[in-house]
């Protein structure tokens, strides 16, 4: 009996023994999964990522002030032409300010890449086409950097075609053309008239304007200043004015001129016979406020009027008559009867009477172009004797108004005078007005 129960108890702990055995190896393949399922699960410690955009490149044309700024590799090109010179900078992050970046730059010219030394370089000898340019900067010993690339699109230089238009056919002029008023460098010289051919000029690449000087038998007749706006828009027209060339020997003449729209048409007379004979010629004019007359006999035209030019030396007595016609003839001006009565003023205008009272009397009159009237009013004191006289014109034709006036009159702003008249202009309604006054 007691072996039984030995044996009961033996086969029980066998039991319980070996189920406590298979449930240790149950929890430890789950531990052990436990376990690899944390190892899993544990973050990995970052790794240092080099920063290769640690700044940006500037590019400048010294010569044209056209800046870039390059932070990677880029299609957009500079332009440039040989001669002009390329600074390089690096600007790093703020994180990098105080970091010492070694920066190397190369030009890729055909197939071979060639390291620019310093930081910027002059181009020279450089075929009409695009470079690629590259540009890096690295901390020395880290792996901090930045880098890229742009395009140098190198042009020729700008020819500008120069095109006169001659006043008078057949006459030769002498012609300089410079980048500077006082010619610093040599003028291109060149001779110009009836059969000549429109010569090219290479403008320096900072020029901004060409100054022309002509001559005529050495005597200046014109200097005239262009902009040169772009290589796109490369040609120079220059008007040369109408030349008379007189005999002074040959007696009285006249020659007809117009007030100019800049400097105004010059005549000059010239003497070509023996120089010495006409080495003490006088000229002068009988009326400046017409024309003027220089040394050289260049003559002016100033306004409409007639003066006369003589020229007198030991060998030279000779007249000629100028007459400066007007431009513009916007209207007929009034008749000068200040002082007048009203019955001499209708005896004597002519033009349509429209109003009549004992203020003024008032007449009709066309433009020029007879586009449109305006209206004429002599006004009277009250002695009934005409004090002033008023222009009313539409207000389309104020610029040409002041012009037409300009060409007859002193101007002083917008007041317009001779030795006899004032005139003063301003606005009424639809209208302009321009108040003739007799001078005190």
């Amino acid at each position: 009996m007691k072996t039984m129960i030995l044996h009961a108890f033996i086969a029980l702990t066998f039991c319980i023994t070996t189920s406590l055995l298979c449930s240790g190896c149950k929890d430890k393949d789950e531990i052990t999964e436990i376990i690899e399922m944390s190892d899993n699960n544990k973050e990995d410690k970052p790794s240092v990522t080099p920063d290769t955009a640690a700044g940006t490149f500037k590019v400048v044309n010294v010569n044209t002030e056209e800046e870039m700024i390059i932070s990677e590799d880029s299609s957009e090109s500079l332009t440039a032409l040989n001669g002009d010179k390329l600074k390089f900078d690096f600007i790093p992050k703020d994180s990098y300010k105080d970091s010492n970046f070694e920066t190397t730059y190369s030009i890729l010219i055909g197939n071979e890449e060639k390291e620019i030394s310093g930081n910027g370089f002059t181009l020279s000898d450089l075929e009409p086409k695009k470079y690629k340019v590259s540009l890096k900067a690295k901390i020395k010993d880290e792996q901090t950097s930045a880098s890229g690339s742009f395009y140098i699109n190198v042009k020729e230089d700008t020819k500008y075609k120069v095109e006169f238009d001659f006043g008078t056919k057949g006459i030769t002029y002498d012609v300089e053309i410079s980048e500077d008023g006082d010619v610093k460098r040599d003028p291109l010289k060149i001779e110009g008239g009836k059969e000549s051919k429109s010569p090219e000029y290479k403008a320096d690449r900072n020029s901004k304007k060409v100054f022309v000087k002509v001559f005529l038998d050495g005597y200046l007749l014109d200097e005239i200043e262009r902009e040169l706006i772009s290589e796109y828009s490369n040609t120079i027209s220059i008007y040369l004015p109408t030349v008379y060339i007189v005999d002074i020997k040959s007696g009285e003449r006249t020659y007809y001129m117009n007030v100019g729209n800049s400097k105004g048409t010059k005549q000059l007379t010239n003497y070509k016979e023996e120089e010495v004979y006409y080495s003490d010629v006088e000229w002068k004019s009988s009326d400046y406020f017409v024309a003027t007359v220089d040394e050289n006999g260049l003559i002016e035209a100033k306004h409409v009027g007639t003066a006369m030019v003589t020229a007198k030396g030991k060998y030279v007595d000779a007249t000629f008559e100028i007459k400066v016609d007007p431009l513009y003839n916007t209207y007929r001006e009034p008749l000068p009867l200040y002082g007048f009565s009203k019955s001499a003023v209708m005896y004597q205008e002519t033009r349509s009477l429209v109003g009549d009272d004992d203020e003024q009397v008032i007449y009709e009159g066309y433009t020029g172009d007879f586009a449109s009237k305006y209206y004429l009013s002599y006004r009277f004191d009250e002695n009934e004797k005409v004090k002033d006289c008023v222009i009313l014109i539409g207000k389309n034709y104020e610029e040409e108004v002041h012009k037409f006036l300009a060409e007859r009159y002193n101007k002083q702003e917008s007041v317009y005078f001779n030795e006899e008249l004032i005139i003063g202009t301003g606005e009424k309604d639809d209208f302009m007005y321009v108040l003739y006054q007799k001078r005190e």
